[in-house]
């Protein structure tokens, strides 16, 4: 009898502790999530973001306001981007994309609409170089090749 007592109550510990450890994920991811919608936490994302493609593109880049609206939207506000001869490549008032961004936690970029406010773009080429002005962005994200150059002797 008291056998029977001792393995109930060992099972019935066992699933509270894992009741509490599935509650305890589950409010740790709605915190997270509530962080993200908080304007001091976006300007530290913003503050990151800028740092980051800076040291990426190793250009001049600006954001003045960055709004995230889970789970699909992200505006961008004043943004200002340099080309490498430090000349504008991008100025926009508003950008605001239709993301999926829950896809880009596992790595995926999925993109919806992209819709462009009070922006102006200078795309330029000069001849005879065929490589566009914009062509450092593309080369700073694209996967860097590894070639295997095997001497012979």
């Amino acid at each position: 009898m008291e056998q029977h007592r001792s393995t109930k109550s060992t099972v019935s510990r066992i699933g509270r502790m894992v009741v509490k450890t599935v509650l305890f994920i589950f409010l740790f991811f709605l915190l997270i999530v509530a962080l993200i919608l908080i304007p001091p936490v976006q300007n530290l994302l913003r503050k990151k973001a800028v740092s980051y493609l800076e040291h990426t593109l190793n250009t001049k880049v600006s954001i003045g306001k960055i709004y995230i609206g889970l789970p699909k939207k992200v505006v961008i506000e004043d943004v200002y981007l340099e080309d490498t001869q430090k000349d504008t490549l991008l100025t926009a008032g508003s950008l605001k994309a239709d993301i999926a961004l829950f896809k880009l936690l596992k790595g995926e970029v999925d993109i919806n609409s992209i819709e462009l406010k009070n922006s102006t773009v200078k795309i330029k080429r000069e001849l005879p170089d065929t490589i566009f002005n914009f062509q450092f962005i593309v080369d700073a994200f694209s996967p860097s090749k590894t070639t295997n150059k095997s001497s012979t002797d």
